[in-house]
């Protein structure tokens, strides 16, 4: 059993893992649109210091993309999600969270993105290119999906990246690792 493993199976408690702890002012404050659609204890989840609780809360989140009516509020809670755990210490959270949006590439509402999705695709798209050249395959894979489904995607495009990849760049504390 690997450290990760074990630092998982210490979470459980007699099958069941242990309860996020409670939303700090500042994760409070991140997370109003993403309590919106997937409510307070997801939320806590998602900013928890316990990585396979952030990691559920993506599957959750990735879970609900395919089932969800894809509006343009739906997409900014889900990049909200991707935002604050792209750039996770954890390769599987951060792993997870290019996945969720790789997925929402593939569903995402045809308008393009405005306003706060906006922001957070300028944050999001230099943490993912940064890691094009990672020398763990499996990361690579992740990476290269989710860079060609946000180039591909109807909402952000090829333009909105390099947007983001200009802006992002002039911001570099925009991302802080947990």
């Amino acid at each position: 059993m690997d450290g990760k493993e074990l630092e998982k199976s210490n979470l459980e408690d007699e099958g069941n893992l242990l309860q996020a702890e409670p939303l700090s002012l500042d994760a409070a404050k991140k997370s109003e649109s993403i309590i919106g659609f997937f409510g307070e204890q997801l939320c806590r989840k998602l900013f928890s210091k316990q990585w396979p609780l952030r990691e559920e809360a993506l599957k959750e989140i990735e879970d609900s993309v395919g089932r969800a009516n894809s509006d343009n509020e739906f997409r900014d809670a889900v990049l909200a999600s991707v935002n604050y755990t792209v750039n996770d210490k954890i390769a599987q959270v951060s792993q997870r969270s290019m996945s969720l949006l790789t997925e929402l590439c593939r569903t995402a509402p045809k308008p393009p993105a405005k306003g706060e999705a906006i922001s957070f695709v300028e944050n999001i798209t230099p943490v993912i290119l940064s890691k094009v050249g990672d020398t763990n395959h499996r990361i690579k894979e992740i990476v290269d999906g989710a860079v060609l489904a946000m180039a591909d995607a109807n909402c952000f495009g090829a333009t909105q990246m390099i947007q983001g990849l200009i802006k992002g760049s002039k911001n570099k504390e925009s991302h802080k690792n947990l």
